[in-house]
Parts: structure tokens; sequence; C-alpha cells
């Protein structure tokens, strides 16, 4: 029987959840028959709303019960697509499906639709 490897704290690293997230989202998107670009912006989705729920959890973000900032409207009409145990509003964009961010579609990259 092998004992386990003792790990000092130099040989320890930290990994950013929200990048690995985002990117296995979008690969089940994509694989749920989503376009590429489809796929990162609701992605990016179900990432921020872990984080958004993580933050809360441990009291880092208030709920938003009493926000003097109101919600911008949809600038479309909003469906919803199940991705990775989470209800992921889309809208459809000239590009195709994007993730539903702030009231508009997600862009899918900083320049790009």
């Amino acid at each position: 029987m092998r004992k386990a490897a003792k790990v000092s704290e130099a040989d320890k690293f930290k990994v950013n959840r929200a990048p690995v997230l985002t990117l296995r989202a979008a690969i089940v998107a994509e694989r749920l028959g989503h376009d590429a670009d489809a796929a990162i912006t609701q992605g990016r989705a179900v990432a921020g709303s872990g984080a958004r729920i993580k933050a809360r959890a441990i009291g880092i973000e208030e709920a938003e019960e009493g926000t003097d900032k109101p919600k911008p409207a949809p600038t479309a009409k909003p469906e919803a697509i199940h991705l990775l145990g989470r209800d992921v509003p889309v809208v459809k964009a000239k590009g195709g499906l994007r993730a539903l961010a702030e009231g508009k579609a997600a862009a899918v990259a900083p320049g790009r639709g």
C-alpha cells in the first residue's frame, strides 16, 4: 500500500475557477448544438451566475432586493436554455443566440458582435 506524498505549501497553487467553468460550459453548449460565439456568451453567463451566488453566500455581495439602479429592459424577448444546471436567458441577435447581459445580447469578445 502506497503512502500519500506530503505536499509542501510551496507546491500548492490556486486556480481561478471562473475561466475553467466558462470553458466547460462553452464546450457543453457547443456539444448541444450552439455555435461557438453563442456558446462562449452562454459559458460566461453560467460562470458569472455561479460567482454571484457564491459572493452572496459568503457575504461579499448583497441580494438585489432594494437596489436603486433599475435593470435595463431587454432589447428582445428572452428565452432560456438549460446549461450545467442553470437556466441561461438568451436572445436572438444578428449573429445568432447570445446570452442576455444587462438587458441586451452579450458581446462575444471586446470589439466583436
